[in-house]
């Protein structure tokens, strides 16, 4: 019995969602020992170039801003009390091309 044409586009359309949360999980996954452990490349590395952190009421706006964040003396006598960021799974959508 064959399946119907449609069946592997689907199956395609399925996959590369999952895929793309995949993915968005990693990154957020990735984001607290970055940032933790005071990589400041590594947690610029998990926005694009022109990429946005609004973390209110201050908004970090590029990399740069990122890198200037984790480097910071605020952030980096967090780090040395021993503040932590606390990871939990995360809920979203992913929505683009069809």
């Amino acid at each position: 019995m064959h399946a119907p044409a449609a069946r592997p586009e689907q199956t395609e359309r399925r996959l590369a969602a999952a895929e793309d949360q995949l993915a968005l999980w990693r990154i957020v996954a990735g984001y607290g020992p970055a940032v933790d452990s005071g990589s400041a490349e590594v947690t610029a590395q998990l926005w694009t170039e022109e990429g946005v952190y609004d973390t209110y009421p201050v908004v970090l706006n590029g990399r740069d801003a990122l890198r200037g964040m984790v480097n910071g003396e605020r952030h980096q006598a967090l780090i040395h009390s021993g503040a932590a960021q606390w990871a939990c799974r995360t809920s979203s959508t992913a929505t683009g091309p069809s």
